[in-house]
């Protein structure tokens, strides 16, 4: 890692330790999440890397249902969160069979999480700052829950990542104390990512479904955000078809009539590598599916998360489609069975 000259920097070692025991107590939870897993590592040897730190009560690879292909990401359960926190502070950004892996709370705080407000977004990085450097920078300002650099598919950096704080007031003091600053000779740009967040909107592609009322989009707030120039982002929301019983009566379809919201994942989607795409679409459409059709839901997801990612967001965004998609796959199941 090249020496990055900006001055909240010599903070690190001390501030990042307490910082990380903070989360802790503060979410006091023990499971961690590991990303950036090289392909081979086993769950044997991930137990074995983190174990050093504390006592580990399960490790787990997630792995391609049907191919068994490690997804590039596992959990890692320790017995307190004390030991959760030490690994997260010591392990973070450690090579395992010579690749850097990523570690956060896997149960973060789930308000922070949905309301993005300490979000931030960095552009025109040195190719030379990598994960760790760009968290050694930002962790002199709050604590971090997650700190990534997006890269291409040969690990090249491509000059922009991201960072979340726990809190907003972290963010903006990172965002006024780090915007136009020169790092390793160039200016980088930081900006709340809910604002950049805003201007990929108008970039997605029609099949995403954003303000297309073929798709039973209505443009709404989600509740508990702030409409207008408030800093919470505007999110469409797709509106769950009516039907009317004969004696009038409307019937909203209740195994789906939780709301969906894509618009924030189909922009986080195009800043994150293959292993963290697959991770994020699962997560979103694993409980629908499951909703749908229980008994074979995760073969199913397993299936549908081989699509195009465009045709996977069409899915979340579209009851219909989704509806008619697993019915599909379902048919297909059943008709192999049979054999």
């Amino acid at each position: 890692m090249a020496q990055v000259q900006v001055q909240p920097q010599n903070q690190i070692s001390k501030d990042n330790g307490t910082a990380a025991v903070g989360v802790a107590n503060q979410f006091e939870t023990a499971s961690l999440y590991v990303g950036d897993l090289d392909p081979n590592v086993t769950d044997a040897q991930l137990y074995d890397f983190f174990v050093q730190m504390g006592v580990v009560v399960s490790v787990r690879i997630c792995r391609d249902l049907w191919t068994r292909r490690s997804l590039g990401y596992g959990y890692v359960n320790y017995s307190n969160p004390q030991d959760a926190a030490r690994a997260l502070y010591e392990l973070n950004f450690t090579p395992i069979n010579e690749k850097p892996i990523r570690v956060m709370y896997s149960h973060r705080d789930p308000s922070i999480r949905k309301s993005g407000a300490g979000n931030i977004f960095i552009k025109n990085l040195d190719q030379a700052i990598d994960h760790k450097a760009l968290h050694d920078i930002f962790s002199a300002f709050g604590n971090i829950l997650s700190c990534k650099v997006a890269t291409d598919s040969s690990g090249q950096s491509k000059g922009h990542g991201f960072v979340q704080f726990d809190n907003e007031e972290a963010a903006q003091k990172a965002i006024e104390k780090l915007n136009g600053m020169s790092l390793n000779g160039k200016p980088v740009y930081v900006e709340s990512f809910l604002r950049k967040q805003k201007r990929v909107f108008s970039l997605l592609p029609p099949a995403v479904g954003i303000e297309k009322t073929g798709f039973g989009y209505k443009q709404q707030f989600v509740p508990g955000m702030r409409p207008g120039g408030g800093p919470m982002p505007n999110f469409f929301v797709p509106m769950v078809q009516q039907a009317m019983r004969p004696g009038g009566r409307r019937l909203r379809d209740a195994a789906l009539s939780q709301q969906i919201i894509i618009g924030d994942l189909a922009s986080t989607l195009a800043n994150a590598t293959p292993d963290e795409q697959r991770r994020m679409l699962d997560e979103n459409l694993s409980p629908l599916v499951e909703q749908l059709e229980p008994d074979d839901a995760a073969k199913i997801t397993s299936r549908l998360l081989e699509m195009d990612q465009t045709e996977v967001l069409h899915l979340l965004g579209s009851l219909e489609a989704l509806k008619a998609k697993v019915a599909k796959e379902k048919e297909v199941l059943r008709n192999f069975a049979q054999q």
